[in-house]
């Protein structure tokens, strides 16, 4: 369960949202003649292909076509990488499928079948008969000491450069308290309820495409240059998403695979990865390995800071790689500080952004590191944080646009009952359970990119939003529709939306809780323009109560209204539109958001406080409680928020206690691909979590709606807590997730000292049977 505070009065009462499972994801599209396709991938790192024996495959019944690089290599054009969001073609893999013989990864595609139904597709591609040369033993992610030398600069759209401020050298050696230790991440797979799908099909030169994507704009355009048709030739259709975390962020080749083979076949084709083939092509958040170092003086105030990053890229990737210090100069005040990245090769499929990229990983070093570092002081690790408590960015000195955490660590420390903390380690047991307390800061940026939205008025009395960014399970569609609607004065069922049609007004991509605080400014500009051209078309007619809203409110050379009471439009637009013989009214608005790097930091802010039992005789350890609170500018939907708050949070305690992609020294491939191998977090993983929100505007990074966005600050930080309240519990630090029962076990004592602190309340219980 879960419950949700409001900060600055009491929680509003949203609109409950009807559940009718009607949305349909993109492979839920079904046009006639569809024929299926099913792909043959490699099952081992290495070598070439020697042959490729299709005749089995040809046989089975049903199979309309098999395409290989042999055979009849598939007319695929290179997609060139575009960093800005507004351009579109956002791809990042270097490796063209189906054009040679050389096998880069496990998992590569080597062989689309397509047949009349799904099962027969998957049976041929079954009889495909792939032999491959010899391999040498791969190189792969989880012992980066043995490659550092391989290390390099990274290129990547997120990769930040080296930052140096100050003489950390200097403030290390002259600090009497110092911290320096290695955290790693490891590799982490997406595991959306939705698999990566795409419908496709040509009506002559034109492409309609339906495809799981969190960017409809940049993925048509993408298409568009890989299959050699002009962007206007690619119409992609996908209001609906099954989630995306980042894992369907990145244009991927399959889809012009699929789109190539409907035009061979002059028929619609669909393509559904399978579970297994997600966790490579739907690519993976690449692992980590962070050296820190903290230096204090012995008041606690921090001397210096280093962050050293390595990350894991693919070597046919553009070198996306986790920037796990992107967020540590804008952490806590420090004399001196110094923050790189590299990326090591390996041989795996492309890497990819997940949940909070780069910072989910970055925090837990840092915050790992901070309570090493208050457990050296004798401090109180909230103690530690409010003395080293900033209200600028390091080294660049630029002041935040708002900052709100000292209330988040009050509210969520209260909630969490911070006070009873023992500061000694393993002081509180009850039974077999020893139980700790710990806490992370957690932040990010607040992002916002260039995006359009249209609001039109239309002569049945209803109104309608839209925009091409489409909804990824966040509610966001719902949100620019409710948005619309208070600002308008109409009720929800006189709403329309229309969401993720790439010929609609482009939006902006849903990723780096960036969507809410670009689209939906965009949206409250297009509002406010189509009551002004209302306004000025019942002008003529002074007896309607929209002419009050012309005058001198309104600027007739835009259309803008510059100041107004929510309108109350009732009927009274439908009636004008109908007295002059329109259908609809229609107005179009783009916002801009502040430049970056301008005269402020942008950033949201929130305070992760957990508790934890760890059963001392199997170092189980089992999440109790979680009390948080975040400040994200204004909030726009206080049940979507809390949802994106709560499911960051549950992906942190899968990331802190159970996820891991395991990878076969000799074969290169993964041996968890599934999710039956693959654990993720489910209910029985997650306790009671108690969300706090703020909910204070911030003009300044959003100067119509003070919002910002929440979809990726709930998992920052949370899997650092875990593990400081694991050491809390326990004595035992890990600096390597997961948290792993073995860990915990080969450097704990399982018997109860003679004096403990005996805890009253129960500890959440284990699959085996024990209680909550």
């Amino acid at each position: 369960m879960s419950t949700v505070h409001m900060g600055g009065g009491p929680p509003r009462a949203d609109a409950m949202a009807k559940v009718t499972g009607a949305a349909a994801y993109a492979a839920d599209r079904l046009p006639e003649r569809l024929a299926h396709a099913a792909l043959v991938c490699a099952p081992a790192v290495g070598g070439a292909i020697l042959g490729i024996d299709t005749t089995e495959a040809h046989a089975v019944a049903g199979v309309l076509h098999v395409m290989t690089h042999l055979e009849n290599r598939p007319a695929l054009r290179r997609v060139e990488p575009e960093s800005d969001l507004t351009s579109g073609r956002w791809a990042h893999e270097d490796l063209l499928p189906l054009q040679g013989p050389d096998i880069h990864y496990a998992g590569q595609i080597v062989a689309v079948v397509v047949a009349e139904t799904p099962e027969e597709a998957r049976r041929a591609a079954g009889l495909v008969a792939v032999r491959y040369g010899q391999a040498g033993k791969p190189s792969l992610p989880g012992n980066f000491e043995a490659v550092l030398a391989d290390a390099i600069k990274p290129n990547g759209m997120f990769d930040a450069e080296d930052l140096v401020h100050g003489d950390p050298a200097a403030e290390i050696a002259a600090s009497s308290q110092v911290v320096d230790a290695v955290y790693t991440t490891p590799p982490e797979v997406h595991a959306a309820i939705e698999p990566h799908g795409c419908v496709a099909g040509w009506e002559g030169e034109r492409l309609t495409l339906n495809t799981a994507t969190q960017w409809p704009v940049g993925e048509a355009r993408a298409v568009a240059q890989a299959v050699g048709v002009d962007d206007a030739q690619v119409h992609l259709v996908n209001p609906v998403v099954g989630g995306g975390f980042g894992g369907k962020a990145y244009f991927r080749y399959h889809v012009a695979l699929c789109a190539l083979s409907a035009r061979v076949l002059d028929r619609p084709v669909k393509l559904v990865l399978t579970r297994e083939q997600v966790c490579y092509l739907g690519e993976a958040r690449p692992a980590t390995r962070q050296h820190l170092v903290l230096a204090a003086g012995p008041d606690g105030r921090l001397r210096a800071i280093t962050h050293d990053s390595f990350s894991a890229v693919s070597r046919v990737g553009t070198g996306y790689g986790e920037s796990t210090g992107d967020q540590t100069p804008v952490l806590y005040s420090t004399r001196a500080l110094r923050v790189t990245h590299r990326v090591v090769p390996f041989d795996m499929a492309t890497t990819c952004p997940m949940r909070a990229p780069g910072v989910g990983p970055g925090s837990f070093a840092v915050e790992s590191a901070m309570d090493e570092l208050a457990v050296r002081l004798g401090l109180d690790p909230l103690e530690l944080r409010l003395r080293c408590y900033s209200e600028h960015e390091q080294g660049t000195g630029r002041p935040f646009s708002a900052k709100h955490l000292r209330e988040c660590y009050d509210v969520a420390a209260r909630r969490i009952g911070w006070s009873s903390r023992s500061p000694v380690p393993a002081a509180r047991r009850r039974g077999d359970w020893l139980i700790g307390l710990g806490m992370a800061t957690a932040s990010f940026y607040a992002i916002a990119s260039r995006a359009r939205a249209a609001v039109a008025l239309l002569a049945d009395g209803t109104a309608e939003v839209r925009s091409s960014a489409n909804d990824i399970g966040t509610g966001s569609s719902t949100v620019y529709t409710q948005l619309a609607a208070a600002r308008l004065g109409l009720p929800m069922d006189r709403m329309r939306q229309a969401f993720g049609d790439n010929t609609a007004p482009a939006g902006s991509i849903a990723a780096g809780q960036s969507q809410a605080g670009s689209v939906g400014p965009a949206v409250a500009e297009a509002e406010e323009r189509v009551v002004a051209r209302i306004a000025r078309l019942a002008v003529e007619d002074a007896a309607s109560p929209l002419a009050g809203l012309a005058g001198d409110q309104v600027d007739l050379a835009d259309g803008r209204v510059f100041a107004r009471d929510e309108p109350a439009l009732g009927e009274e637009f439908a009636t004008v539109l109908a007295r002059h013989g329109l259908d609809r009214v229609v107005a179009e608005a783009e916002f801009r958001p502040p430049p970056s790097g301008g005269s402020h930091s942008l950033q949201c802010w929130g305070a992760q406080f957990v508790e934890v039992g760890v059963r001392a005789s199997s170092g189980e350890v089992r999440v109790r409680r979680v009390a948080s609170a975040f400040d994200f500018g204004q909030v726009l939907n206080t049940r979507t928020a809390r949802n994106q708050l709560v499911g960051g949070i549950v992906f942190g305690i899968g990331a802190a206690l159970l996820e891991r992609g395991d990878y076969d020294p000799h074969a290169g491939s993964l041996v968890n691909a599934s999710l039956a191998e693959y654990l993720v977090a489910t209910h029985a993983d997650v306790p009671e979590i108690d969300v706090t929100m703020v909910n204070r505007p911030d003009f300044v990074a959003n100067p119509r709606l003070g919002a910002k966005g929440c979809g990726e600050i709930g998992n920052v930080g949370i899997a650092a807590a875990i593990a400081n309240a694991v050491f809390n519990a326990t004595g035992v630090r890990v600096r390597d997730l997961p948290v792993r029962p073995e860990t915990i076990l080969r450097r704990i004592d399982p018997a109860p000292p003679a004096r403990k602190e005996e805890d009253g309340r129960a500890v959440s219980g284990s699959r085996s049977g024990s209680s909550r």
